[in-house]
């Protein structure tokens, strides 16, 4: 049998594997990709790779070459080379599965060894977002399955082993998660019982006390979370806190800095013509734990991006952006209403935690110099002066709920025309930076972006979409000269409805 022979033989057998799987009842089949090849994988790894390849080569033929070579030999190389070849594939295509399958193809390839780090902590952080995904009603065996995986490859990318009997680091996850968990229960079982004898101890004394006293036990707030808002008082307070109650009088989450490379090159793929921008930015991220800038303000002019860039931001960091367009917004919107109107609702700040379900969301004031001057019902850059600074974010009063709730850890990211309509106290206390229009020498790298959005939008696959011709991207190149993105998208828009309609009458 020739090696084409074996290798379709081997795609065959992989998409058989997968059909199969998907029409069985096995729960594991219903969790995301990198948990079901993870969990398949271990102790077994036989077909697997050849699973990996035939969604591969389903979604993206072209890449047989590297996937037959990656089959072929078990080495840093192939693997490596595929993997590359997925990662720019996917931003060229505009397909974010193929970033997701090449995690899938370092799950299964990599060593636990020193060398494999990088890869490691990319697949680490793809399975903790994979996880934090994962259905409610999932059942508990196959739950706990996912952690232990979760558990054991965090363990494995966190260095602590460098030396085992086993070849794929996949095969380690188990054994490695059983350990610690043992540890962990030992752990918490003597810290339990030694909380419980404390307690004991001094409720002796002051037993009788705290029976007509009414004390509450004071609330524990994990590491990496913050109490956003306490528990509202008064007899209306249940109708004020519906849609928020999961951030009310409970520990919010705070989301930690991914890897700061990784979000650069994913930025730099969209956004060529702003790298300046793109560092500037992430700077300010460098050693922290987890995201937050100081406020800042994103100047540039009208079609520079500047919107995007920051809604890619969010995505990349993997957090929420909250959107607050300032042309019609006023202080009662952004900072929230007095409880005593029927329609009274919290802050924005407030509002964008709760649907983030983490403590620091982004909130973009869009078009900050366009806010109303009219004080009826109080200036946005007035309540936003109030949430800028840490101290008073820290203690920010939301007149709906009546309490004072802790904004220090939200991020505050405006974009403007121009500063100079804002009043002063606002510009000195956000840091401006500026967001160029992109120039002419940008378009060769600005077209297929440009065109995969535009075929996104018409419900069209990217893949399929045909890349522009030498007339096309002539003409285009002809009528846009550099500046706004927006008029550059209308000219792609034009070529083709024009291409579209050109084969229709064909």
């Amino acid at each position: 049998m020739t090696d084409l022979e074996d290798f379709e033989l081997d795609l065959s057998t992989g998409a058989a594997l997968d059909a199969a799987e998907a029409d069985g009842s096995d729960p594991i089949a219903t969790l995301p990709r990198l948990f079901r090849i993870g969990l398949s994988a271990i102790g077994h790894r036989k077909h697997i790779p050849q699973r990996i390849a035939a969604e591969i080569m389903e979604v993206a033929p072209t890449g047989k070459p590297k996937v037959e070579a990656w089959l072929a030999k078990a080495a840093d190389a192939p693997m490596n080379a595929l993997v590359r070849w997925l990662d720019r594939e996917a931003v060229k295509s505009d397909q974010p599965v193929l970033k997701a399958l090449g995690d899938t193809v370092l799950l299964v390839s990599l060593t636990p060894f020193t060398r494999h780090r990088d890869g490691h902590a990319r697949v680490a952080l793809a399975l903790k977002v994979a996880y934090d995904g994962l259905p409610f009603d999932l059942d508990a065996d196959t739950r706990f399955a996912a952690t232990k995986l979760l558990i054991g490859w965090s363990m494995i990318g966190a260095g602590a082993f460098t030396s085992t009997r086993h070849t794929h680091a996949i095969d380690m996850c188990p054994s490695l998660a059983n350990s610690a968990c043992e540890d962990l229960s030992t752990m918490l079982h003597q810290q339990a019982k030694a909380e419980a004898k404390e307690r004991a101890d001094k409720d002796k004394p002051s037993q009788g006390l705290n029976k007509f006293s009414g004390a509450k036990p004071s609330l524990i707030i994990p590491a990496g979370h913050i109490l956003v808002c306490p528990q509202p008082g008064g007899n209306k307070s249940g109708g004020v806190i519906m849609g928020i109650s999961h951030i009310v009088a409970q520990p919010v989450p705070l989301a930690r800095t991914p890897d700061l490379a990784q979000v650069r090159r994913e930025l730099l793929s969209e956004f060529p013509h702003l790298t300046s921008t793109i560092d500037r930015i992430l700077a300010e991220l460098i050693g922290r734990e987890f995201v937050h800038f100081q406020p800042l303000v994103l100047v540039g002019p009208p079609g520079a991006g500047k919107s995007r860039l920051v809604r890619r931001l969010a995505e990349a960091l993997r957090v929420s952006v909250w959107r607050t367009a300032a042309a019609t917004a006023d202080g009662g919107a952004l900072g929230g209403t007095d409880r005593r109107w029927s329609t009274s609702q919290p802050a924005h700040p407030i509002l964008a935690i709760a649907a983030a379900r983490h403590a620091n969301p982004i909130v973009m004031i869009d078009e900050i110099e366009k806010a109303p001057t009219r004080s009826d019902y109080g200036r946005l850059w007035d309540v936003l002066l109030s949430m800028l600074e840490p101290e008073t974010a820290r203690r920010f009063l939301d007149p709906s709920l009546q309490v004072e709730c802790n904004l220090s850890m939200v991020t505050f990211l405006a974009t403007a025309n121009s500063l100079d309509p804002l009043p002063a106290p606002l510009r000195d206390r956000m840091r401006a930076i500026s967001v160029p229009e992109p120039t002419a020498d940008d378009i060769v790298a600005l077209l297929p972006l440009v065109m995969n959005d535009v075929a996104r939008e018409r419900g069209m696959a990217a893949a399929w979409v045909e890349p522009l011709d030498g007339t096309e991207r002539s003409l285009i190149a002809k009528n846009w000269p550099g500046g706004s993105l927006r008029q550059l998208r209308r000219l792609v828009e034009t070529v083709m409805s024009a291409r579209e309609l050109s084969r229709t009458m064909h």
